[in-house]
């Protein structure tokens, strides 16, 4: 669970993402996958590097630390919480593939479980 504010949700939700980027990007996949709610579907590592490697081939997701570039992510407001879309950082720079996240919030409190929901090319 990831805590929110209605007043700037996008800060959150984004530094999520980093955060999750940073995770794959020294291939440590279980704490990448850690951070997401497994109650809707469970990734395993395996599935996660299939769909990655269908977005980006056979590039890694790198650090996005001291990128200047904007990740333009786009963030919708649903029924449930919000949903993110966030490029990938892959070799220096933001590519088109996107990572697909869902911030589901809580009832009565200001906290959302992340979902993974894929990525897009």
């Amino acid at each position: 669970m990831i805590p929110g504010t209605s007043y700037s949700p996008s800060k959150a939700f984004i530094a999520f993402a980093r955060e999750f980027f940073e995770a794959l990007a020294v291939e440590d996949y279980q704490a990448a996958l850690n951070k997401f709610d497994v109650s809707t579907k469970k990734w395993s590592k395996k599935n996660l590097l299939s769909e990655l490697k269908a977005v980006i081939g056979e590039n890694s997701i790198c650090s996005a630390k001291g990128f200047s570039q904007s990740a333009s992510p786009v963030l919708e407001q649903t029924e449930s919480g919000y949903m993110l879309e966030h490029r990938l950082p892959v070799q220096g720079k933001w590519i088109k593939a996107k990572a697909k996240i869902e911030f589901i919030k809580k009832p009565n409190s200001e906290y959302y479980s992340a979902v993974l929901r894929g990525f897009m090319p």
